[in-house]
Order: C-alpha cells, then sequence, then structure tokens
C-alpha cells in the first residue's frame, strides 16, 4: 500500500530491507513521500533487524565498574572538575574580560556586607513607652556576623557550582530561623527570651588580631551553661552533616521535585521577605520583631501603625539612593551596554562611598538621629569543635534550617544559572554547603546559605564568576583588620536601598504567574501556593506546604494524563486526534486509542474508565443488537441494503445518537508515549483485553517503547496477547487489519464498497454474534 503526506524534504523508498533515498522528490512544487515497504509486527521486526537482546549486569558488576580505577586523562579531568568545580572555570577564566569586573564586584559586596553581616543580627525597634530596646534576631553577638561573612565565601568558592551565588549570612536561615532554634533550645533549658538578651548585653566581646578573648562586664561561667553562640554553630555543624551526607549519597535528585514554578514562586516570597526586613531602615522607623505566621503581613501593618514616627531624613536618603541606582542600572548601564562596555559602572560602590562621605561631613546620625552601622569588631577567631552536649539537644531543629538553607541557594544557583547558561549540579550543591557549614562551624559562623541579596548585587554590578567571591574575602580581611572604622559612620538606609534595588530582578519574578497560567492552570496554582505560603506560612512552613502540594498537583497530573481518538489525516500514515483536526477522519471498523502518560497503580482505574468511555464501549454493544434486530426485519421484509432508509441512528441509554458505521471490530492501543508500565499496569492492560476480546474485537498494541517491551516480558504479557498483534508504528497495525478485512469483504454480500474494501457493515461481527445467538 502507497501513501502520500506532503511538506516532507525527501523520497524515501523502503523495499523490505533496502532503504533508497532520493532527493529529486519534488511533486507540483511541494516535496513528497513515498513509502513501499512490508508490514512488520513486532517478531518479523526483530527477525529482520536483528534485535540485540539486553543483558543486565548485577549489582557487583556495576558497582565494580565505578568503582575501577581509570588512568584516562578525560576520566581524571572530569572527576576533578566534580569533585573541585573550581577546575572547570578557573582554567579558562577571561582575566582581561573578567577580571576587573569581578575585582570591583567583590570590593563592592564586602563593603556593604561587611556592615550587613552585623546589623543583620540586631533590631534596634521593639519599642515600649518610646524607650529603645535591644534584641538579637539570632541572639549571638554581632560579631558573628562578620565571621560568617567571610569563612562560608571562601570554602564555597573551591566546591560550588554557581558562580553568582554569594553564600554567607542570610536572613532568613542565619538571622530568623537560627534565632527561633535559639530561642527554643535555651528555653528547654530554663533560660527565657529576656534573660537571653540580658546576657548578650551584658557581655562584650573584644578579639585582637588572630587570637579571640572574652571578657564580660557581668560575671557569669559560660563554659558551664550553655550559651547562645555554641548553640548557633552546633547547628551550623550539624546543617554541614546533613548536606554533605545527602550530597556524598547523591540524594540531590530529591530537588528535581522542586520545580521550576515552585522555585520562582519560593524565591519570589523570600525576596519580598527580605524586602521587608529593609523597611526599618529605609524608613528609619522602629518596628517590632515578627516572625510566625502572617510576619509579613503584620510588618506592613506595624509600619502604617507607626507612621507618625518615620525618620524623614533617613527616607529622604533612601530615596535619593534608589533614584540614583535604578536610573544608572536601568537606563546608564544599559546604554553603555547598547554601546560596547562591558564593564558596568559600579554604582553600587559609589553609593556607599557616597553615604559614608556624606554621614561623615553632615553627622547624620547626631544631627538628625540617622542610623548607622556603628562599631565593627576586629580580628578572626580561633578554631573550635561545639560541645557534644549541645549537639544533641540541636540535630532535630537543623533538618528546617538545612533544607530551607539548600532550597534558598539551589533557587539562586538556577535562576542565575539559566539566565547566564551554564549548569548548576545540585549533588554538588550539597556537598559545597556541607563542607562550607562544616568548617564554618568550627570558626564561630552561623548556618550559611545563599544570600538573595547579595546574590543579586553580585550579578546586577556585573559579577562574572566565584572570583568575585575571592576578591570580596581578601577584602573582608582587610576591612576586618584595618578598615573597620572607616564604615563606622556608614547609614544603614544606604545599605537597605543598594540590597533593594538589587532585589528588583527577583521580584520581578512575579511575572511569571501569567506566563505559568498561560500554560497551565495546575502550574500557576503551584507558583502562588509557594508565594502565599511563604507569606502565610513564614519561609520553613511555607516552603514544605508548597513541596506538599506540589507533588500533590504531580500525583493528580500522572493519575490523569491525557488521552485521545486517533484518527487518519486523508488516508495518509499520519494519525491525529480527531477532536483536534477537522480533517482527521476515524478509519471504519478500528478504534485508535491513544495513552499519553506512563502506566502505573495510580492511574489504572483511569486507564481502565477512559479507554472503555473514549471507544464507546456501553454504546457499541446496545448498537450491535439494535442493527441485528433492524437486519432480520429487513430480511423478513426483503428489504435490500441498498436501502438509503437503512442508515438510521440508534440512540443509547444517554440519549446521544450514534451512527451503526461507528461499529468497530479492531481496537489499537497507541503506546508510543507510555514510557512505563509497572506491575499493576500490565495487569490491567490483560483485563481491558480480556473484556474486549469477550466481545470479539481484536486488540492490538502499537509502537511499543523497547523498554516497555521488556517489561511485558517479564511478566509473561505476550502469553495472553501474541507478539504477533504488537507493531512497530500505529499505521503497521491498521494496514495489517484493513488487509485482513480486505479478505473477508470479498466474499461479504453486505460490502459495497469494493473499492476501499472496508467492510462497512461490520458482517464479521454481526455474523459472530447472530452465530451466537442461534446457538
Amino acid at each position: 500500500m502507497q501513501q502520500k503526506v506532503e511538506n516532507s524534504e525527501e523520497i524515501i523508498n523502503h523495499n523490505n530491507n533496502e532503504i533508497n533515498m532520493n532527493p529529486s522528490g519534488e511533486v507540483d512544487g511541494n516535496a513528497t513521500v513515498r513509502i513501499n515497504r512490508s508490514v512488520y509486527n513486532l517478531p518479523d521486526f526483530d527477525k529482520a533487524f536483528e534485535a540485540i537482546k539486553s543483558q543486565k549486569k548485577s549489582v557487583c558488576e556495576s558497582a565494580a565498574k565505578w568503582m575501577k580505577p581509570s588512568c584516562a586523562l578525560h576520566e581524571i579531568k572530569w572527576k576533578l572538575n566534580s569533585i573541585l568545580p573550581i577546575t572547570s572555570w578557573l582554567v579558562n577564566y577571561k582575566f582581561k574580560r573578567d577580571l576587573l569586573a569581578d575585582v570591583i564586584v567583590g570590593i563592592t559586596v564586602a563593603i556593604f556586607q561587611v556592615p550587613q553581616s552585623i546589623t543583620l543580627f540586631i533590631v534596634y525597634f521593639l519599642l515600649q513607652n518610646r524607650s529603645m530596646g535591644y534584641c538579637l534576631i539570632a541572639h549571638v553577638p554581632p560579631v558573628h556576623g562578620l565571621y560568617t561573612a567571610f569563612f562560608p565565601a571562601l570554602v564555597y568558592s573551591f566546591l560550588g557550582t554557581s558562580r553568582h551565588s554569594a553564600v554567607g549570612a542570610f536572613a532568613i536561615v542565619s538571622g530568623v530561623m537560627t534565632g527561633n532554634l535559639v530561642t527554643e533550645v535555651m528555653e528547654q533549658n530554663g533560660v527565657s527570651l529576656k534573660e537571653i538578651e540580658e546576657r548578650m548585653s551584658g557581655s562584650v566581646t573584644r578579639t585582637d588580631n588572630l587570637n579571640s578573648d572574652t571578657q564580660t562586664m557581668n560575671p557569669m561561667s559560660f563554659e558551664a551553661s550553655l550559651t547562645t553562640s555554641e548553640i548557633a554553630t552546633a547547628a551550623c555543624l550539624w546543617i554541614g552533616i546533613y548536606m554533605l551526607a545527602f550530597g556524598v549519597f547523591r540524594l540531590g535528585f530529591i530537588s528535581i521535585y522542586l520545580s521550576e514554578q515552585l522555585i520562582s514562586g519560593f524565591g519570589t516570597a523570600a525576596s519580598l521577605y527580605v524586602f521587608t526586613s529593609q523597611l526599618r531602615y529605609l524608613f528609619g522607623v522602629h518596628l517590632p520583631y515578627n516572625s510566625g505566621m502572617f510576619a509579613i503581613i503584620r510588618s506592613y501593618i506595624d509600619l502604617v501603625k507607626d507612621y507618625q514616627n518615620v525618620n524623614l531624613v533617613t527616607t529622604g536618603i533612601s530615596v535619593i539612593c534608589c533614584s540614583v541606582l535604578l536610573f544608572f542600572k536601568s537606563y546608564v548601564n544599559e546604554k553603555m551596554k547598547n554601546a560596547g562596555y562591558k564593564i558596568p559602572i559600579p554604582i553600587e560602590l559609589f553609593v556607599v562611598i557616597g553615604g559614608t562621605l556624606a554621614s561623615n561631613l553632615l553627622d547624620l546620625n547626631g544631627n538628625y538621629n540617622v542610623q548607622i552601622v556603628g562599631e565593627i569588631k576586629k580580628g578572626l577567631p580561633m578554631p573550635e569543635i561545639p560541645r557534644m552536649e549541645v549537639m544533641k539537644q540541636t540535630w532535630i531543629q537543623s533538618i528546617s534550617l538545612a533544607t530551607v538553607g539548600f532550597t534558598i541557594t539551589l533557587t539562586v544557583g538556577k535562576l542565575y544559572g539559566g539566565k547566564h547558561g551554564y549548569e548548576v549540579s545540585a549533588n554538588q550543591e550539597l556537598v559545597a554547603l556541607g563542607t562550607t557549614n562544616i568548617v564554618a562551624s568550627f570558626f564561630g559562623c552561623l548556618p550559611s546559605a545563599a544570600s538573595l541579596p547579595r546574590s543579586a548585587v553580585q550579578e546586577q554590578a556585573g559579577g562574572r564568576t566565584q572570583m568575585a567571591s575571592f576578591v570580596n574575602c581578601a577584602t573582608m580581611l582587610i576591612v576586618l583588620f584595618y578598615l573597620a572604622p572607616l564604615l563606622q559612620k556608614l547609614p544603614n538606609c544606604v545599605l537597605a536601598s543598594v540590597i533593594a534595588v538589587a532585589l528588583k530582578s527577583l521580584l520581578g519574578q512575579v511575572k511569571e504567574f501569567n506566563r505559568y497560567r498561560k500554560v497551565s492552570k495546575l502550574d500557576a496554582s503551584i507558583w502562588m501556593v509557594s508565594f502565599m505560603g511563604v507569606l502565610v506560612l513564614d519561609v520553613d512552613f511555607g516552603l514544605y506546604f508548597a513541596v506538599v502540594f506540589s507533588l500533590l498537583v504531580l500525583i493528580y497530573k500522572s493519575s490523569r494524563p491525557k488521552s485521545y481518538i486517533l484518527g487518519s489525516i486523508n488516508n495518509s500514515d499520519v494519525y491525529v486526534p480527531v477532536k483536534k483536526y477537522v480533517s482527521a477522519i476515524e478509519i471504519p471498523g478500528i478504534k485508535i486509542y491513544q495513552f499519553c502518560g506512563p502506566l502505573h497503580f495510580a492511574n489504572v482505574e483511569f486507564f481502565k474508565r477512559d479507554i472503555l468511555k473514549r471507544t464507546q464501549y456501553l454504546n457499541r454493544n446496545k448498537i450491535i443488537a439494535g442493527i441485528l434486530a433492524e437486519t432480520e426485519s429487513r430480511r423478513i421484509e426483503n428489504i435490500t441494503y441498498d436501502n438509503p432508509a437503512f442508515n438510521m441512528e440508534i440512540g443509547d441509554h444517554n440519549g446521544s445518537e450514534i451512527s451503526y458505521k461507528n461499529i468497530y471490530t479492531h481496537l489499537i492501543i497507541d503506546c508510543s508515549m507510555i514510557s512505563y508500565c509497572d506491575a499493576a499496569g500490565i495487569q490491567m492492560l490483560r483485563k481491558i483485553i480480556q473484556i474486549y476480546q469477550n466481545c470479539d474485537v481484536n486488540v492490538y498494541l502499537a509502537a511499543c517503547i523497547s523498554h516497555v517491551i521488556r517489561i511485558l516480558e517479564k511478566d509473561s504479557f505476550f502469553n495472553q496477547l501474541s507478539k504477533d498483534r504488537v507493531f512497530i508504528s500505529i499505521h503497521d497495525a491498521v494496514l495489517k487489519i484493513v488487509n485482513e478485512q480486505q479478505k473477508w469483504c470479498e466474499n461479504c454480500f453486505d460490502c459495497k464498497d469494493t473499492e476501499s474494501h472496508i467492510c462497512n457493515t461490520n458482517r464479521r461481527q454481526s455474523h459472530s454474534i447472530s452465530a451466537d445467538s442461534n446457538n
């Protein structure tokens, strides 16, 4: 049988095992395809083309191959790059093109990272009758923020796969969640939040050079009692252990369930969370510390209630800084980029320098009560291992910190990796973050993750690689030992302005919701649940809720795949859904059912209901019974089948009308989109075949992938359905059926359409049912 399909590129003649291609296939100006080959079922195809039997290796063989040492240069290079990702980009680093940009970005990030790391842990705004109190979000001395700004960034630069993630102190993980953990553990040991604040306010930490000695104004033995810094560093160590273990055992695949929609919604909400935390600095107003459910909403309510205490000078400085930043980033730098300048103006650095100079010259803190960074401690600590007693009390609570920290870091990495065209490995990110937190815990650091605002600044300012982090660390050392006093007059509102503008691109992801809504309402619902979950339930519980909801949507989609009844386009070998194309016509006597998804235990019942419904299984039996009765009546009255009145329609039990021509005796199941089939799916296929065979409908499988064929063979499926009824394509199955109908119709007195050789009245089915009824 010869088929013609227009709009192809060449003529292909298939003659058994030979394939001849003729490039000159022009017909009326349109290229055509002519196919002339034998029809193949599965056994014939395997025999003709010598199918290769799969040989599955044992677990021992696979393990031996994986552990076998290799001396090949490319293998060594690949393993080195996987262990130390820095080697993958450092050897190809373009010093002339990228170094200057990375140096400027590293210095810029470092300058506002130092004061940010201190102010990150301080909330000045617990007011009681206009009396100002002090509370540490993480309830640890601010100097630990400086340590967290240096060590994590240094370690991650060697091991991380993201080139734009600025790892270190982050408000959500290092501040809010760590503070909640510290408070919980301290209260379990009989220490109230008030006592924690009194301890911290009564201690003065002094660090000289590379040695740290702790002196307290109030006599208190920290060796015999639990301290807040010990709890924070113990949590940091646990987070590192969890992440490193997950990375070593290659459990990063779990991140595939963090869908693009979930990451986008979560990242946008987390950015809004960080932006909200900067409101107190932008407006110079004293706001209470909010956490838990509706924390963000309560923060905005508090801002509205306390609008009378807004510092107008601070607000004016914030407006000026934000305007300058937006103007240069949105207009000037874009113009320079279009003009061919590769390095953008480091406007963040200039704003920080300008704000510091203005604060010194005008004494903004003394004259206008503009909050400034204040004293910055010098030096670095000596390494110290957290006590085992503290470790025992923090291992459970640290799981949520590890989850949120990894999710935020992976979110930042994937966002900028996709934007700049490089891959971020989830497994390596786990190893990098795990190692980073383990090393950092020995130096009094807090739990670390990628910082959304600093990562945004690093990317927006033109950073190219993690070389910017090395410059950042080097600058941090210089600042910690020599330049710290120069930044003491820097206004907090300037830093908040830099952070707020840097979050613009992340907050702009809210536009993605409209794109997801156009593609799929379920995808849009995942984005919205992820976004609202963080706003309503806080970061950790919001993330958990979003992940659970995303999995439920995935299960729902998997249990309700799309399915179609296919028809042929212009009697060609192209089969498309009949409801999608006007020209698609069902082949008389044949139903072609397409199932678009894996067949497993979660959707087997849906598969059964759907195939019976779409093939009109119940209506078919009613129609056949009506046709038999009508045929017998017409024979008695000697009415020929040429009478047009015979083309009647018989209503089913639902009131719908289906022509007798829609009766089918052959069912083809298109398996081309069934990527997997489990034991429950195989059993359901057996049931479906039995159901249709009981009413004399022949069932065929078409276009099964080799993996599904192997699964069916292992379960002895072909003992029930012969492999002769499994075809390599839908068209092969159709041609085989048409050929059989042609042989039957040669002597069929009811078949008048001798040109198409289609048995219009399906006499074979009628005869079979008549014979059964007569018996």
